[in-house]
């Protein structure tokens, strides 16, 4: 669970995962700099042993705190809660039943939830039982086994495009595959990251 000042989000991301029908997990929040109440917000959640908490200093960037996250992980399977996002409580059951469907398995992906808003239109139940059209797989709806892989940092190279930032380097791996079961909301609002980035919303670096 990377994290950057989304303490109205992030106990509801946390309180999805204790809803999990499946309850074998840890959690790894990485507080990367937040300067929001964040901290205070998950102050009591903390005490729970399947949760491993690092704070960085300041924020370094969604690649660094998804490879601090890998680094630090020890599961044989990595899945991905951003902290404004949520799960529904069969996803994880959903993950774990594809990838024993298949041992040459790497990435499983679900379907999601979302809101579409537009000038004429406005609904919270808009969902795609795998990739939304226009944009590529998400965090929080996608799960892979562990590798030695890691996400492209801020040093790098950065980029609304999670595709290149990771997942095109598991294709050399194994395959890929859905569980067609729509298991997670992708939450929309003004501070995701995606639109701060992205040239199509008036974001992209300066």
């Amino acid at each position: 669970m990377p994290t950057y000042n989304q303490a109205s989000f992030i106990r509801r991301a946390i309180q999805s995962l204790y809803r999990q029908t499946y309850q074998n997990w840890e959690l790894i929040i990485i507080n990367d700099g937040c300067t929001d109440e964040t901290e205070m917000f998950i102050s009591d959640l903390l005490v729970d042993t399947r949760i491993v908490y690092i704070k960085n200093d300041s924020n370094l960037g969604l690649g660094c705190a998804l490879n601090q996250g890998l680094n630090a992980a020890k599961h044989e399977y990595i899945a991905y809660l951003p902290s404004d996002d949520f799960y529904y409580e069969n996803h994880l059951e959903s993950i774990k039943k594809k990838f024993e469907e298949y041992d040459d398995m790497i990435l499983v992906y679900t379907g999601m939830r979302y809101d579409f808003p537009d000038t004429l239109h406005f609904t919270f139940d808009t969902e795609s039982k795998g990739v939304r059209k226009g944009y590529c797989l998400q965090l929080v709806q996608t799960s892979h086994k562990r590798t030695e892989e890691r996400w492209v940092e801020r040093s790098e190279w950065v980029t609304e495009d999670l595709y290149s930032m990771f997942w095109y380097k598991l294709i050399g791996e194994g395959t890929f595959g859905m569980t067609n079961e729509v298991s997670c909301s992708w939450v929309s609002h003004p501070a995701q990251r995606h639109r701060f980035v992205s040239e199509k919303y008036g974001g992209g670096l300066k």
